[in-house]
């Protein structure tokens, strides 16, 4: 497949497949006789891989990292493991300062209900919710 292909099947710019590839990211990606990059199926694994990773927040070194592990073989699980543990932590406590926003953000949507139906409270409620995250209070 061509570059101008992929783009179009991944939803991702021409652009943005150069980087990865210029940013090693993609292991395996093979030129033809004009030196234009020729993609193969193993290549858009490696693409939609990379996307998941970007869109998941992961550096693009540690995602270099990784695709280098990768290529070592089996002997790299234990350091791959590793990589993949330490972004689902992160992303564990990113989801725990979300829900916490979402707590926050229903307290004072539920204030202007109450407001809007009785229009003699017209300031926020003392004191914090006991469900609120600590990082919250």
């Amino acid at each position: 497949m061509t570059i101008q292909e992929v783009a179009k099947l991944m939803g991702i710019s021409q652009s943005a497949i150069r980087y990865y590839d210029h940013q090693q990211l993609l292991p395996s990606v093979k030129r033809d006789k004009y030196n234009n990059r020729v993609f193969t199926e193993n290549d858009l694994a490696w693409i939609k891989m990379v996307i998941t990773l970007r869109e998941l927040g992961m550096p693009v070194p540690t995602i270099r990292e990784y695709v280098q592990l990768s290529a070592e073989g089996k002997q790299t699980l234990r350091q791959r493991l590793k990589i993949m543990t330490d972004e689902q932590e992160r992303i564990l406590a990113e989801l725990e300062k979300v829900q916490g926003h979402y707590i926050m953000i229903n307290h004072w949507i539920n204030h202007y209900i109450d407001v809007l139906v009785d229009p003699k409270l017209d300031k926020f409620p003392k004191g914090i919710d006991p469900i609120f995250p600590d990082h919250l209070k």
